[in-house]
């Protein structure tokens, strides 16, 4: 595993009027086999940020959680079924789109039918489907 030791990442622990972000130091788990590790150089808190970390419960809200979706930085680690980059790949990281819909295959991804699934909803093992989005190059 890439060395991460002393990263810190802001953590929704609650609603940000309730002083739920705190930054912390983090500690990463092993990667599964469609997952990669992205050093994020730059990121943005946009307002559908504001928008999940400031509710106290409800569609897509859960806790505790790394808020955001857009930023930028460079795959240090991928797992075993990734295809889609290589260590040291610059990326873009944006909100994810089923790429199968009818919005999408008009190029309007912002539109996706499957948006909140795939961008807000949690698995039974407290991952997230955006973490395995990456399968192809």
């Amino acid at each position: 595993m890439a060395n991460f030791e002393g990263k810190r990442a802001l953590i929704s622990y609650g609603p940000h009027q309730d002083g739920g972000w705190k930054m912390k130091n983090i500690s990463l788990r092993p990667l599964k086999a469609k997952e990669l590790l992205v050093e994020m150089v730059a990121t943005g808190v946009c307002h559908t940020d504001l928008h999940f970390g400031g509710m106290v419960s409800g569609y897509g809200v859960h806790y505790p959680r790394i808020m955001g979706h857009e930023g930028a930085g460079y795959v240090r680690e991928i797992g075993p079924d990734i295809t889609a980059a290589k260590i040291g790949d610059p990326v873009i990281l944006s909100f994810a789109a089923c790429r199968n819909c009818e919005q999408c295959l008009k190029q309007h991804p912002a539109h996706c039918i499957r948006s909140q699934p795939l961008n807000f909803e949690v698995g039974p093992d407290k991952t997230s489907p955006l973490m395995v989005r990456a399968n192809k190059r």
